[in-house]
């Protein structure tokens, strides 16, 4: 999981059972992938000790990020395979599901855009089945999410047309959730980049800039400008 994907994460784990490490620091996991390394190590034994039931799944998903960031893609991978099956375990449908996506995004980000794709839109079903226990909103804010990953397979994939539409409804989505954050902005970004490659210029160019504005409002002033440049040049 790239570094700014960690801040949910370093909460969820801090909340979940009050481990800490240090024997007694607060449990958050370093910015730094090899320390996040470290303390995942240590909050897994001290979570083993304590017996804590959801603690050392949240461990293995931190040592997935670190090795994610670090690029160790193949060992990254069947971490949160692991927590996925803790989660099963005891009933933790929402967070069973976000560790399968952390696989999706580890294969994605390993050039694996099939098997990613798979592994989506069974994520997906999995968030439209009424009777699969996920809670409503976790649903709600997490679909748009799975739709962009979605849609960036597909376009990786060669499959434009399917990539654009996933993207626009995902899109639709967050507009209509009012939430705004980096995977929004590289979703309209991907889907920026989509339409130029189908000649649709003006949607195109309309689209980077949107991205734009939501790569300055959370602070990413390089992809902004890069964006912004795009929104007046794109074919």
């Amino acid at each position: 999981m790239p570094t700014r994907q960690t801040n949910a994460l370093r909460n969820r784990m801090a909340g979940s059972s009050g481990t800490t490490t240090n024997r007694g620091s607060a449990a958050v996991p370093p910015h730094d992938p090899k320390a996040m390394l470290l303390y995942a190590a240590e909050a897994l034994e001290l979570a083993t000790g304590a017996g804590a039931a959801a603690q050392p799944a949240w461990s293995h998903e931190c040592t997935a990020s670190a090795l994610h960031a670090l690029g160790q893609l193949d060992e990254a991978i069947a971490m949160p395979f692991r927590a996925a099956e803790t989660f099963r375990a005891i009933g933790d449908v929402d967070s069973y599901v976000q560790s399968l996506a952390h696989v999706a995004n580890c294969l994605r980000d390993d050039g694996r855009h099939a098997e990613a794709l798979e592994q989506l839109l069974a994520l997906l079903a999995l968030m439209d089945d009424e009777g699969s226990g996920m809670t409503p909103s976790v649903v709600a804010h997490s679909r748009p999410f799975a739709l962009i990953r979605i849609g960036q397979c597909l376009g990786h994939l060669g499959r434009r047309a399917e990539a654009i539409v996933t993207l626009g409804e995902a899109m639709d989505l967050l507009d209509t959730l009012q939430v705004s954050d980096y995977r929004h902005a590289e979703g309209l970004e991907a889907l920026a980049a989509l339409l130029a490659e189908e000649g649709r210029t003006g949607e195109s160019r309309r689209t980077y800039a949107r991205a734009a504005r939501v790569f300055a409002s959370i602070g990413d002033t390089e992809a902004g400008s890069r964006c912004r440049i795009l929104a007046t040049t794109a074919p």
